[in-house]
């Protein structure tokens, strides 16, 4: 008997997660509205440093060589310090960590061309998850929109603190939060064929990080930006000569997580696979944040574990009829 698999969540890890389990046939729910791309929200820069990723994703791809540099104290480095690491890192996630900011020169990445990637399988949109039920051998899901779907295994995508809650499981409200991100994208109006990533460690600034992908020019902050610091940005890339079109600017409600106690986090996550036989996978329903090439190694993981269980669970079903 085949296994009935649920994807909670349709976004990115969504397509992921549905299209490295096409051979589970898995049905998805996601409370976007119908057809909703799953890319829509993310505006910031994405490029991929695997080529797999972009296989997995069913998408076309780009090879580019990407220059790295590093605006600090009025001038451009094209080395990193350890202060410039530790400036970034507490300015973009409120912690120390190693960041790209540490990875300068020139380096290889793909990025996405083409129709955005969709999920596999039946997708069921206006779906917000209200309820997880398990008991026994018997898993069912319910929805806010009244609908219920049985299920043997799952994989949520949804943030974790919002997966725990329909699982009944209490979490101090305001413990687990987000941090919006501003982005801002420009035309350079020059031919153009680079592909150029600047850092802005110091506080002065809001914008943290700027790309020039050809003539688009994508500007990352951490609060909307004043017409001085967009024009320091264009200066920094020496394209004060240019002329510059704004196209758009996006508030990412989601942008950058604040990290919670490591042990808190995986005790959760176990507990929700212990009782409910769901999965949390992608940098929300782990809360952790992960790049997207991390993710087809994770789905592989869950995969198995999947499989494993699911003998087990077979077994108990079979007894319980």
């Amino acid at each position: 008997m085949s296994q009935r698999i649920a994807i909670i969540g349709a976004g990115a890890s969504g397509v992921i997660s549905s299209r490295g389990t096409c051979s589970f046939s898995p049905t998805l729910y996601d409370a976007k509205s119908d057809g909703a791309a799953p890319f829509e929200d993310h505006r910031a820069v994405l490029r991929l440093r695997d080529p797999k990723t972009a296989i997995l994703l069913g998408c076309d791809v780009e090879s580019v060589v990407v220059d790295k540099a590093v605006y600090c104290d009025g001038r451009l480095h094209t080395k990193t310090d350890l202060r410039m690491n530790n400036l970034y890192s507490l300015k973009t996630t409120g912690e120390l960590g190693r960041k790209s900011i540490s990875e300068l020169g020139k380096c290889q990445r793909y990025i996405m061309t083409g129709p955005p990637p969709q999920p596999t399988g039946t997708v069921h949109w206006n779906q917000r998850l209200k309820l997880v039920r398990s008991s026994g051998v018997y898993r069912q899901l319910i929805f806010e929109s009244g609908c219920q779907a049985e299920y043997d295994a799952a994989i949520s995508t949804i943030p974790l603190p919002a997966l725990a809650g329909a699982c009944g499981i209490s979490v101090a409200p305001g413990l687990f939060k987000t941090n919006p991100i501003y982005v801002t994208t420009l035309e350079v109006c020059n031919p153009s064929s680079v592909h150029q990533t600047i850092y802005f460690p110091e506080r002065r600034f809001w914008v943290y990080r700027a790309t020039l992908q050809n003539r688009t020019l994508i500007i990352e902050s951490t609060a909307d930006i004043e017409e001085n610091e967009r024009e320091e940005v264009i200066n920094a890339f020496g394209l004060g000569c240019c002329r510059i079109k704004q196209l758009s600017t996006h508030t990412q409600k989601n942008g950058k997580m604040v990290s919670v106690s490591e042990d808190l986090r995986r005790q959760l996550i176990w507990e929700i696979t212990d009782k409910f036989n769901i999965f949390s996978f992608g940098r929300f329903g782990v809360w952790k944040p992960l790049r997207m090439d991390q993710l087809p190694e994770d789905l592989d993981k869950i995969k198995r574990m999947i499989s494993s269980k699911q003998k087990q669970y077979q077994i108990q079903k079979e007894r319980a009829t």
